[in-house]
């Protein structure tokens, strides 16, 4: 009996038992038990009795040869069924069909027949893929499942030959020269070519040589196209990559500026790099093979270096900046902790005796398995920092336990962080930028899936924000099922619950969000027999998608989208686009319809043509013009040196009416861009950009534009954006191209800056907290000096924090943001590319296309993706792409591989998730470390306790969903009611908002006993203006006597009413209100007294908004 407690418990803790054995005598499978929680138990426990449970099932079944045929996995959905997925094979033993998966309510094995006989009653004819294969064994085709993909033969095709005579160029790098030699081309046969089509015919030629090595990739943009879009690789003798010629090349033989060099040291250590367009990047190693120092372009010209300083682990511990660099043979950059000894720059960490760190200056310092830390040198920065559970973080050995940063600014960054057994982060606190303070702790589930968090945040304006998130999950498949968010701050609570759920393969299929109303309650989502999103659908805002089946043009076979349709609430008709594709997949045009694509074709067309890096060389945009009609309000022709756009001529007449978004540029002329060493663009004439400084990680820290204005930002070493600071000259200041100004305190109009705290999700406007952003909107802290003029409504007014929600189409770009009654407050609409339709854009938010904060100040128009910024009018980032070596066959300034139809570019770095994939295999952490951001609505790759955090995971699927909350109006009595009862008398007119300590302060100061000074308010009554001297309020009391009374008695319950839902609280104005609601029963000094207190709060509001309201409209102007 023992034996069999100990094997069960060994069981609990793998979290999943294997055994074999046969649901029927006939039958082989291995089933996979996942227990879904722990069990705790006393005494002897039989294995086989699941009663007291809770486990997810998943059968593998395997042929007479062992072979796996069916699966049923009971882990999928949320309906506690199975989906089954099978696979056949031919002669050989190779799979020649599989089968797309249905539901089943049995896991029970079938035969082959069977199973092909319910597949079909489920998802219908040619749900299935068959695999054909050449003579010697190669994948020839792959069809698609479905039958227009089957009627048409619309088909993946592979083949495998040797290349011809003339073909592939033949080139060379030499292992003693620097050069790249053309040996003309390869010898007919020499290379293995292997060629790919889609289902559209868009065909990849690939070329290895005998090594294996890949020496050419080719792509076509259209079928009549022999010469094709070459990429090619160069290999020296030791077979390491030497070179990567992009396509441009083959037009401008010039290495430097349309390609890739890599050089090593004798022990085949990347020795210097150099990437499109930029000057080299140098490296160098200690005796343990540890990268210690490297330069780049800004670097050298400041005759500096960065410097690594690892631990005997081989992790990175210190990280900083240099003034000399030691390359000896013995350099040894590994130091060791020792506490309160000083050490390099007050770490603690100490140098080996071989290593020489010429006046370091700090970027980053890693801490890890333990906290000794917190107690040596730098006690005193980590004093608040020290964890409460820190006694029982015993886990933390292999984990980074605390952290030490410098941002840009100079200003120092702190953190600490604790684990459990697993790896799971518990408890983190951070110091960010004026001492901010957050402390973040989570619990987690038996599978590892954060169950709450509460996250603490405390600026220096003396006040806290406490936002506790809590996430259930479907027992079935672990996918989440509710998050609750709960906001506390200032003294007022507020909270939502967002509700997911899933159809039978485990996709989202609605999202529930708690409005006070039916209308945009709830967001659903359909899927074709692929499980490509075709639909997407609220009240107000529908999406469809068409693939192969488009009724307004060509059909897409291979998965782009031929076409889409919305309606939304801006306009009655539907609206839409049909796409064009070239033959490498780049959309070149989309034209615009409505009602159909029966009326307004063409207002809103975007179309591009491409140079052979895919760099858009011409662009088209049809749009509002200045005379009022619908025409071309761009029309570019882009030029470029190798990659980077040099200049930017504009063929369409000026647009210049508030809110355009386009090109800056009047007809025939012409605008230029330049970049500095490291790609990174430091002039861009058209927006009035005359230099760009960045810091040592190629961060952005100060743009400076011709009329005077600047915008800084302060970027952490990593790359966060941490501030941005807004600086508006006054008038006629004129800085010319390639210089700057340093503004002085007289030429500053004003300042406006915003803090990003929790990693961007919480926003802090001038020092005021002013967005949450949570996971599929954001809760708004209405601080009454940043509340703009579309918030306002004379008989809503929002409490003191408000959550707003975003309706997003299938790429994440945010087309409806949604009060808590439904009612949509914005409604945004977008070419392609990302540039907004602008007078139809009311912006009264700032995140935009794909989710991204759209910063239009001073006119620089760009979206922030974090890793770079997009400017979605020519189509370029910013910089060079930080992955770009992964994408070697576009430019690395390329926007998603000009297919922003199905990509979105997660962070400015990956395309797609395939692309995220990727990237985690060729860095050696696995698919298990690609993730899926919910509130970012993207995917990432994680690495080391980065994979920590996230509240919302996900599996590896094609999810576009939405994610929204709930938030709190005035919703019992309407606000009109309260008008009526109190514009007659003496019993309060300001109800819909609750009066500020400020405004006590001020109505204190204005009264003087029973009068309130000459100032002659406007108060708003039923829409009409009405002036009123308060003065005459004991004249108009004594003619009201007896309406008066029963209009106090009216607002006196409607004020209960109010307090009893906590719209204002007895302690305070509600209380106050029903004892001036009182004294108004008092003829005839106490009906003058309320009515001056009631009328004198509406009066002296209404003055204040109409001033604030002044003063925005001029700072939007």
């Amino acid at each position: 009996m023992k034996n069999k407690v100990y094997i069960y418990l060994g069981l609990l803790l793998l979290c999943f038992a294997i055994r074999v054995s046969a649901q029927t005598s006939s039958d082989n499978y291995v089933e996979v038990k996942t227990m879904v929680e722990a069990y705790n138990y006393e005494g002897d426990l039989d294995p086989n009795d699941e009663s007291a449970l809770k486990i997810r099932h998943k059968f593998q079944y395997y042929d007479g040869l062992g072979r796996p045929t069916i699966t049923a996995d009971g882990s999928v959905n949320t309906k506690g069924t199975y989906v089954i997925s099978g696979q056949t094979y031919d002669n050989l033993g190779r799979v020649n069909r599989n089968y797309l998966p249905f539901e089943q309510s049995s896991s029970n094995n079938m035969t082959e027949s069977s199973f092909k006989t319910v597949q079909a009653q489920h998802l219908g004819a040619y749900a299935y893929s068959d695999i054909a294969y050449d003579e010697f064994g190669h994948k020839s085709e792959v069809s698609i499942p479905g039958s227009l993909w089957v009627t048409k033969n619309k088909k993946n095709r592979y083949t495998s030959t040797f290349n011809d005579k003339n073909e592939v160029k033949y080139y060379e790098a030499p292992l003693d020269q620097n050069t790249l030699i053309d040996n003309g081309y390869y010898q007919a046969g020499a290379l293995t070519k292997e060629t790919s089509w889609d289902a559209d015919s868009c065909r990849v030629e690939c070329f290895y040589d005998m090594r294996g090595l890949k020496v050419l990739e080719k792509r076509y943009s259209d079928i009549s196209n022999t010469s094709g879009s070459c990429t090619y690789y160069v290999y020296n003798d030791l077979s390491q990559l030497r070179y990567v010629l992009m396509p441009e090349y083959q037009l401008t033989p010039d290495e430097t500026i349309n390609g890739y060099e890599y050089r090593y040291d004798i022990r085949g250590r990347l020795h210097k790099k150099i990437l499109p367009g930029c000057d080299y990047i140098e490296y160098w190693y200690d005796k343990a093979d540890h990268l210690t120092y490297m330069q780049d372009a800004l670097l050298r010209e400041q005759n500096k270096f960065r410097f690594m300083l690892y631990d005997y682990l081989g992790r990175v511990a210190i990280q900083g900046i240099c003034s000399q660099k030691d390359i000896s043979e013995s350099m040894d950059g590994t130091v060791s902790y020792s506490e309160n000894s000083g050490g390099i720059l007050h770490t603690d960490y100490v140098v080996g005796a071989g290593c020489t760190i010429t006046n370091p200056v700090l970027e980053t310092v890693n801490y890890y398995d333990d906290y000794r830390f917190l107690n040596g040198s730098r006690s005193s920065e980590f004093s608040n920092l020290h964890l409460d559970g820190a006694s029982d973080y015993e886990y933390s050995s292999g984990y980074l336990t605390g952290t030490i940063s410098q941002a840009n600014n100079g200003e120092l960054l702190y953190s600490c962080l604790g684990y459990d057994i697993k790896g799971n982060l518990l408890e983190s606190k951070a110091k960010g930028l004026k001492g901010d303070l957050e402390h973040i702790t989570n619990t987690y589930s038996f599978s590892n899936k954060i169950l709450t968090s509460n996250i603490k945040v405390a600026i220096p304006d003396g006040k806290t924000l406490d936002a506790d998130i809590e996430n259930t999950y479907y027992e079935e498949n672990d996918k989440v099922k509710n998050v609750k968010t709960t906001i506390n701050y200032n003294g007022q609570q507020e909270s939502s619950i967002i509700n997911y759920s899933y159809d039978e393969f485990g996709r989202l299929a609605n999202v529930k969000r708690p409005l006070s109303g039916s209308k945009n309650a709830s967001i659903s989502y359909d899927y074709d027999l692929h499980g490509w999103l075709s639909h997407i659908g609220t009240t107000t805002f529908q999406e469809k998608l068409y693939y192969a089946e488009n009724p307004y043009g060509a059909a897409a076979y291979n998965g782009n989208i031929s076409s889409l349709q919305w309606n939304d609430n801006f306009s009655d008709n539907n609206r839409g686009y049909t796409f064009t594709y070239d033959k490498m997949n780049r959309m070149t045009e989309a034209v615009y319809g409505e009602q159909n694509f029966t009326n307004n074709v063409s207002r809103f067309n975007e179309s591009v043509h491409y140079n052979s890096n895919s760099s858009a060389d011409r662009i088209i945009r049809n749009g509002l013009k200045q005379n009022g009609s619908y025409g071309a309000i761009d029309d570019l022709a882009l030029s470029y040196t190798g990659a980077q756009l040099s200049s930017v001529d504009e063929n369409a007449d000026n647009v210049l009416y508030e809110g355009a978004f386009h090109f800056n540029g009047s007809k025939g002329s012409s605008s230029t861009f330049l970049y500095n060493g490291n790609g990174a663009l430091i002039c861009d004439a058209s927006k009035g950009i005359t230099h760009i400084d960045y810091d040592n990680n190629n961060n952005p820290i100060r743009i400076q534009f011709a009329d005077g204005n600047v915008t800084r930002y302060v970027y952490s070493p990593s790359g966060v954006k941490l501030r941005t600071i807004h600086y508006t000259a006054v008038p006629n200041i004129t800085v010319p191209i390639g210089t700057t100004h340093a503004l002085s305190n007289a030429e500053i109009q004003y300042v406006d800056s915003t803090d990003y705290l929790l990693s961007g999700h919480l926003i802090v406007e001038n020092g005021k907290i002013d967005k949450y952003m949570f996971d599929g909107g954001y809760c708004q802290f209405n601080n009454t000096e940043l509340c703009k003029p579309n918030f306002f409504n004379r008989n809503i007014i929002p409490s003191y924090i408000t959550f707003y929600y975003f309706t997003s189409d299938h790429l994440g770009n945010i087309r409806e943001v949604i009060d808590n009654k439904g009612q949509v407050l914005e409604s945004t609409n977008y070419y392609p590319f990302g540039t907004p339709f602008a007078h139809e854009d009311t912006g009264i938010q700032p995140f935009k296309y794909n989710g991204k904060e759209l910063d239009k100040v001073h006119g620089l128009n760009t979206y922030d993706y974090g890793a770079r910024q997009y400017n979605s009018v020519v189509l370029v980032w910013n910089k060079v792409d930080p992955l770009c070596e992964l994408f070697q066959d576009v430019s690395p300034f390329t926007y998603c591989h000009d297919n922003p139809i199905n990509h979105i570019d997660i962070n400015g770095l990956f395309d797609s998730q395939e692309e995220a994939i990727d990237y985690a295999n060729s860095h050696s952490v696995g698919i298990s470390n690609v993730h899926y951001a919910s509130d970012k609505n993207e995917w990432y790759v994680a690495f080391g306790p980065d994979d920590v955090g996230y509240s919302n995971g996900g599996t590896l699927e094609r999810r576009f969903h939405e994610k929204v909350s709930e938030s709190r109006w005035w919703s019992t009595i309407d606000n009109k009611n309260t008008d009526l009862s109190t514009g007659l008398g003496f019993a309060g007119w300001g109800m819909a908002k609750p009066l500020e300590r400020s405004n006590a302060y001020a109505f204190r100061e204005l009264t003087t006993g029973r009068y309130i000074n000459s100032a002659k308010p406007t108060f708003r009554f039923r829409n009409v203006d009405i002036d009123f001297n308060l003065r005459g309020a004991n004249k108009i009391a004594s003619g009201i006597k007896y309406l008066g009374g029963a209009s106090a008695a009216l607002s006196a319950i409607i004020i209960g009413i109010e307090i009893y839902e906590h719209q204002k609280k007895l302690v305070g104005e509600g209380g106050l209100d029903l004892i001036m609601t009182g004294v108004g029963f008092i003829p005839t000094y106490g009906w003058a007294i309320s009515s001056a207190y009631f009328l004198g709060k509406r009066a002296l509001e209404d003055k204040r908004l109409r001033f604030l309201k002044q003063i925005i409209y001029k700072y939007n102007k």
